[in-house]
């Protein structure tokens, strides 16, 4: 009957341990328990209880990260107006699929052909202005030779020499004056000329019209240098990427090629892999905002790049999700079962152990990680050859 028992209990004991997945509570931890632990495992047989021994094995603990991303098509053709345009039509309505080179919209071409005649005027004007600069370069550099004569021979003084350099001098930075100007006209047509010559905007991609952000008759102006005013979006179904940030803390070894679950606002679930991380620098102002970062601070954050498949189905812009990384992975060498640790009256652990060559021998732990049914232990070294007493109680 005993024998059955022992066997029953021992089964118990390692379908426990097989099931053993750490967090952070600490219901079953003896240092916050210490009266259920009272005289438990690593105590001699005559206090009682069924000791087994087990052997020291390694950590495999399970790391949890949660954070939130927002979700965009990983193809996308976003059409921008790098200038001041009138939307003259909008070829296309939200939900259109659509093919790559299709016309998407068109704007006004007669304010730039109104621009490029005026711009036009300009240009002969300044090319008439250097060349009239041209000719009193000249002109002015004959006399100067004519003038250093003369005053080498004494018959003129040298200020006349003097007041001619100065006219050279200000012919010459008239012209140089003339020319920037006309080489900035000239900047200004060859971009005339592309607007008048891209009146219409095409789609770069097959996809699916997601944004429309002009109407026929308003005018777009542009927004920057870098970045001209939105007027489409253009998507691939099916494939998506979600992007989001963490703290330096929470990345703990996640990896590219990491497989992780995003969970969408409806609460489905798709599982995607990590395409890239890259750190995310970030500096304060005196005043508490955030500064552009310089090459020496050190990353605090780290963007995050998944990448995954919703096939055949579109997704709403500017959608946001949740990620969920689960990183299983050996922590340290040796773990043992929370009744293999002796806890004293004054919260020491210890456990005791057999060596070959030592015997058995008390000693002292220190406790890491601990988990629902086992506790990592930190110091000392634990050998994988070492027996570990254990109680079942």
């Amino acid at each position: 009957m005993m024998g059955g028992q022992s066997s029953f209990l021992a089964v118990l004991f390692i379908v426990g341990l097989a099931s053993d997945c750490f967090s952070d509570t600490s219901k079953n931890d003896p240092t916050t328990n210490k009266a259920k632990n009272s005289g438990a495992a690593g105590s001699t047989a005559g206090q009682g209880g069924l000791i087994i021994p087990v052997r020291v094995h390694p950590c495999i603990i399970q790391e949890v990260s949660q954070f939130p991303t927002k979700i965009e098509a990983r193809e996308k053709s976003e059409l921008r107006v790098l200038w001041s345009a009138l939307i003259e039509k909008i070829h296309v309505n939200i939900g259109d699929t659509v093919r790559k080179g299709q016309v998407i919209a068109s704007v006004d071409t007669s304010d730039y052909q109104k621009q490029i005649q005026i711009y036009d005027d300009y240009m002969a004007l300044f090319s008439g202005q250097i060349d009239v600069a041209n000719q009193d370069v000249k002109s002015l550099t004959r006399r100067r030779v004519n003038i250093a004569g003369l005053v080498a021979k004494g018959i003129v003084p040298s200020t006349d020499l003097e007041k001619v350099d100065t006219e050279v001098l200000g012919a010459k930075n008239f012209k140089i004056q003339m020319e920037r100007m006309r080489d900035g006209m000239l900047k200004t047509l060859s971009e005339l000329h592309k607007m008048e010559k891209n009146a219409s905007f095409y789609s770069e991609i097959d996809g699916v019209v997601t944004a429309l952000m002009a109407d026929p008759g308003s005018i777009v102006g542009k927004l920057s240098a870098m970045s001209g005013a939105l007027i489409a979006r253009i998507e691939k179904p099916g494939q998506y990427i979600a992007q989001g940030n963490l703290l330096d803390i929470q990345l703990k070894a996640l990896e590219v090629g990491q497989i992780v679950d995003v969970e969408l606002p409806d609460h489905s679930h798709y599982g995607g892999k990590v395409k890239s991380i890259s750190p995310v620098r970030i500096e304060q102002k005196n005043d508490g905002q955030s500064a552009a970062p310089s090459p020496s601070s050190e990353p605090s954050q780290y963007q995050v790049v998944i990448e995954f498949t919703r096939p055949g189905e579109m997704l709403p812009a500017e959608l946001t999700a949740t990620a969920t990384v689960k990183i299983a992975q050996p922590r340290s060498k040796a773990c043992l079962p929370w009744n293999a640790i002796d806890v004293s009256a004054q919260g020491a652990t210890k456990i005791r152990g057999f060596s070959e060559g030592k015997g058995w021998q008390t000693q002292f732990v220190t406790l890491g990680k601990r988990g629902q049914y086992e506790v990592e232990i930190l110091s000392p070294e634990l050998p994988s050859s070492m027996t570990i007493e254990s109680r079942l109680w």
